[in-house]
């Protein structure tokens, strides 16, 4: 037991080597201490150094287990990251429609990486019914966030149409923002459409 904000606070820095020496094993002691006392952040925390293996061993049903115990609590990452874990069938049976329910609740909060994935999912029919016009709706949240891959994916639904009103000044202008930030389909698309990229 202890003080789990400060407990927090210690795995933090010794996560990024605040003030203290870098040390994954004492970051994610001190997660999993917090963690143990019902701290979502920690919860998600100690969820991703088992997620990777970084200073715990690599186990993806404790990863699961602790990402769920965070989403449950609210947290909008943890729901976001146990959401990934169905989506992509990682320490669980894959199940687009779980990966639906989470992704929502998190972008619901205003993630923009839930607000992205569940735009995919929508656009795909995958955990949901299909729906062109819901997947521009949350790609538009995400993409107001600086989010390049839903810049991306917005501007091609503008380029052609898809779920909204074709409208190639915004496509480009959605292709360039995703193309500052690197995005390579970005890049692409405005080569396609307007020759090299410098």
């Amino acid at each position: 037991m202890g003080y789990v904000w400060a407990q927090s606070k210690m795995g933090f820095a010794y996560e990024h080597g605040t003030g203290v020496p870098k040390s994954p094993e004492q970051a994610a002691k001190w997660y999993h201490m917090a963690a143990s006392q019902g701290h979502a952040i920690s919860e998600y925390k100690i969820g991703q150094c088992y997620e990777r293996g970084i200073g715990v061993p690599r186990i993806l049903v404790e990863a699961l287990r602790w990402y769920r115990s965070s989403a449950e609590h609210g947290n909008a990452t943890g729901q976001r990251l146990l959401a990934e874990m169905y989506e992509f069938g990682k320490g669980v049976e894959k199940s687009y429609e779980t990966a639906a329910e989470w992704h929502a609740k998190a972008a619901e909060q205003g993630d923009q990486w839930s607000q992205m994935h569940l735009a995919e999912l929508y656009y795909r029919g995958r955990g949901v019914e299909r729906s062109y016009e819901e997947a521009a709706r949350l790609y538009a949240l995400s993409a107001e966030q600086g989010n390049a891959f839903s810049q991306f994916s917005l501007g091609y639904m503008y380029e052609k149409g898809i779920g909204v009103v074709a409208s190639m000044e915004r496509a480009m202008e959605l292709y360039r923002s995703a193309a500052k930030q690197g995005d390579k389909n970005a890049i692409a698309a405005l080569e396609r459409l307007e020759g090299p990229v410098t």
